[in-house]
């Protein structure tokens, strides 16, 4: 557990979470198409927030994207917190490849 709490990993340039935000944009931009296009939500949280309407989804995604994001870098000193936000990234492009795929076999 020490070595999750080690200061040794480089701190995180503050583009790492603005690319979080990017394609946290994108995912729902992709999102939004899938939709119109017959898909659906596959998040029960964000289904019922898009359910509300288009721009209650966008606030909602962006709410629960940016604030994580910037702690998690406020935070990123800590290991684990740093980890994180490559994480974050890391499944926000698999979201999107997924989108891809979808709107390609479309």
């Amino acid at each position: 557990m020490k070595r999750l709490l080690s200061n040794t990993l480089t701190f995180p340039s503050f583009l790492v979470p603005l690319s979080v935000i990017f394609l946290s944009i994108l995912d729902a931009h992709f999102t939004l198409i899938c939709i119109q296009r017959g898909g659906s939500e596959l998040n029960p949280f964000m289904r019922a927030a898009l359910e509300q309407g288009t721009q209650t989804f966008v606030n909602v995604k962006m709410l629960f994207t940016i604030i994580p994001a910037f702690v998690l870098y406020a935070l990123s000193r800590v290991r684990i917190a740093a980890y994180g936000l490559y994480l974050v990234n890391i499944i926000y492009l698999g979201i999107l490849l997924f989108h891809l795929f979808h709107l390609i076999r479309a």
